[in-house]
């Protein structure tokens, strides 16, 4: 039978005994199993990000995700997508520092309650020159991971102080899409809703950034021909 069906008590207990023996091979072969059927519950859980369990089996005996919940199985495997391509995957010990479930999705800006949807809808783009630091600062609260909107600094160097250009491309409903990944994060509609991109002096996409910012693709989020056609005809006022 499944492990993760048994009554919550009983989960409960076998967690306890899992953390207390430092989820190391003095488990039993119970806690051993339970252990091993979330791994297969929770795909993500598998390779580099098993290193979490501890973390993962803490919120379940805290009531913070209960593993007999699909949804609640869901929401974790999502969070675990994002922190491998974010700082938080260096920032986070086993244990998650001790934080709860929800204290590590808002140190990561994610929302996990939403049903992402598993299209990306398609939408006309706005293209805004972003000449100062000031213009960019009015995005911050929509785009708070973005590198060049931390310090009029990180601004100056990433633009290598105004020889390159930036261009913010606004997708149609923009300022309401949600930070919930969807299927194939980062390329879902939050994403795609905000681009940031750089352009040297000869006209050269130099790097574009979705609104994630981190992640496996960072400032490579489209190459120069994926861009031209997800802006359409917009794309040559990058050049202008």
């Amino acid at each position: 039978s499944n492990v993760l069906e048994e009554p919550p008590l009983k989960i409960h207990s076998l967690l306890r005994l899992a953390e207390k023996s430092g989820l190391d091979k003095d488990m039993s072969e119970e806690q051993t199993d339970f252990i091993d059927e979330l791994v297969r519950r929770i795909p993500l859980m598998r390779d580099d990000l098993r290193k979490y369990t501890q973390g993962i089996v803490r919120w379940c005996i805290q009531g913070d995700t209960d593993p007999s919940e699909d949804k609640d199985l869901s929401k974790i495997n999502s969070l675990l997508a994002i922190i491998r391509n974010s700082p938080g995957y260096d920032f986070y010990d086993k244990d998650f520092n001790g934080a709860s479930f929800k204290e590590v999705q808002s140190t990561l800006n994610v929302r996990l309650d939403g049903k992402a949807e598993r299209q990306v809808r398609q939408g006309n783009y706005k293209v805004v020159p972003i000449e100062s630091y000031k213009k960019a600062l009015k995005y911050k609260k929509y785009a708070p991971d973005w590198c060049i909107l931390e310090s009029e600094q990180a601004f100056n160097e990433h633009t290598f102080n105004g020889r390159n250009k930036f261009f913010f491309c606004l997708k149609d409903g923009w300022r309401d899409e949600e930070p919930t990944p969807g299927d194939n994060y980062p390329y879902d509609n939050y994403g795609y809703s905000m681009i940031a991109v750089s352009i040297d002096p000869d006209g050269n996409v130099v790097s574009t950034t979705s609104r994630w910012n981190f992640d496996d693709a960072h400032d490579n989020f489209l190459t120069e021909s994926q861009l031209k056609k997800v802006l359409g005809d917009k794309f040559v006022e990058l050049q202008s």
